[in-house]
């Protein structure tokens, strides 16, 4: 469902339709313009390619280190499935060497 909402970036308001909720817009508004005052001093439009630069720059480096942890994550999961193999492995040498031993005490008796 859209929604209208008012922001206000680097002094000027602005009539928005949106579908995320009012206040995430409003979040997403008072972020950019933290970003857009920290050029304070520079030409308005100078400021709002600097903010939006900011701010694409932090996507892209947010986007890479989500791919680096994926990658990660698919590097555990193929060291859990192997460890789960040899888990399985250890457990049947163990009983293989338990079989073994109950033969013997059995001899010894």
């Amino acid at each position: 469902m859209a929604n209208r909402v008012s922001v206000k970036v680097g002094g000027v308001s602005y009539s928005l339709i949106a579908d995320e909720t009012p206040e995430y817009v409003q979040k997403l508004a008072a972020y950019l313009d933290a970003r857009y005052q920290m050029e304070n001093g520079t030409p308005a439009a100078t400021a709002a390619v600097l903010a939006g630069l900011s701010v694409v720059d932090e996507l892209f480096q947010t986007r890479e280190k989500s791919r680096e942890t994926e990658s990660q994550i698919r590097e555990y999961e193929a060291e859990t499935v192997r460890l789960r193999g040899e888990l399985a492995a250890l457990k049947r040498e163990l009983r293989y060497a338990q079989a073994l031993l109950d033969g013997k005490d059995k001899q010894d008796t």
